[in-house]
């Protein structure tokens, strides 16, 4: 299954909806390109809801890094909700967890801007 991404808002908060296999060549890039276009126009407070996403890998990972150095870099913030399974112990295997911020669940991430 290819990444389909979505976006809606709450308010400043931009929330990312992202489904599939976050691997590359299966439009890992597409993410990574929504995020350049939010930033250039100052939508820097970027939750990432990675509910549906059932499995990552190095490509994705980079792409979580050079976005969340992308968003830091414009003065926003990332935050990732919910994770699940593969995808929570890779991030907290890589150490990534708390550079990311990972909230429960979408209100709390919410909150925490």
């Amino acid at each position: 299954m290819l990444l389909d991404i979505s976006n809606r808002q709450v308010g400043d908060i931009e929330i990312i909806d992202v489904k599939g296999r976050f691997t590359n060549g299966n439009n890992a890039d597409k993410l990574r390109d929504e995020i350049k276009k939010l930033v250039s126009v100052r939508r820097n407070k970027i939750i990432l809801n990675l509910s549906e996403v059932d499995y990552i890998d190095a490509t994705g990972i980079g792409v979580l890094v050079s976005s969340y150095t992308s968003i830091y870099n414009s003065g926003g913030k990332l935050r990732l909700s919910p994770l699940k399974g593969k995808v929570e112990d890779l991030i907290r295997f890589t150490g990534l967890y708390n550079i990311f911020y990972v909230q429960t669940d979408e209100a709390a991430a919410i909150r925490s801007f």
